[in-house]
């Protein structure tokens, strides 16, 4: 999420001196849209907005932790290449690392997939067409699998860039 933080940055700057600081950057899995989602359980879930604020994803994680990594899954697939990480990995992270999304960020994200537009809650800001503004010499990296920041749409944000040194990789 750090990317599409710092996307949004360059995207509401309304001074040259917001953003000066900043020499360059590198976007690590950061979507630049979030319209391939609709056909996913995240998907489905933005269907059903009840589900969605009973869900407790760090106490389900910390149940599951003592499985993760030993039972495998479709869902793992989407979470993570079990080929290359271990299960110990998986249990610590399960453990460790997941915690609970606020409901206003969960409510934005899903009227994101739901209208396939990113937009500021207050309706002022288009942040995919705002993408342009990013400037700076920028890095933009996509996992061949990732379900969330998918090569496409990493390369959507690359393609807006108008960072005169720019590499997709």
């Amino acid at each position: 999420m750090g990317a599409m933080i710092l996307y949004s940055h360059f995207c509401i700057s309304e001074h040259k001196k917001d953003v000066e600081d900043i020499a360059a950057f590198v976007s690590l899995g950061g979507p630049g849209n979030l319209n391939h989602i609709g056909i996913t359980l995240i998907g489905m879930l933005s269907r059903f907005p009840r589900a969605r604020k009973m869900l407790d994803l760090k106490f389900g994680a910390s149940i599951l932790a003592p499985l993760a990594g030993e039972l495998y899954t479709p869902i793992d697939e989407v979470l993570y290449n079990p080929n290359t990480t271990s299960s110990r990995t998986v249990k610590k992270i399960m453990k460790n690392a997941i915690e609970n999304v606020s409901d206003g960020v969960t409510e934005q994200f899903m009227h994101w997939i739901e209208t396939k537009r990113m937009h500021s809650l207050n309706g002022f800001y288009d942040y995919v067409q705002l993408q342009k503004k990013i400037s700076v010499p920028s890095l933009f990296i996509a996992g061949e699998k990732d379900v969330i920041a998918t090569p496409e749409s990493v390369r959507s944000v690359y393609e807006k860039a108008s960072s005169r040194k720019k590499n997709l990789e």
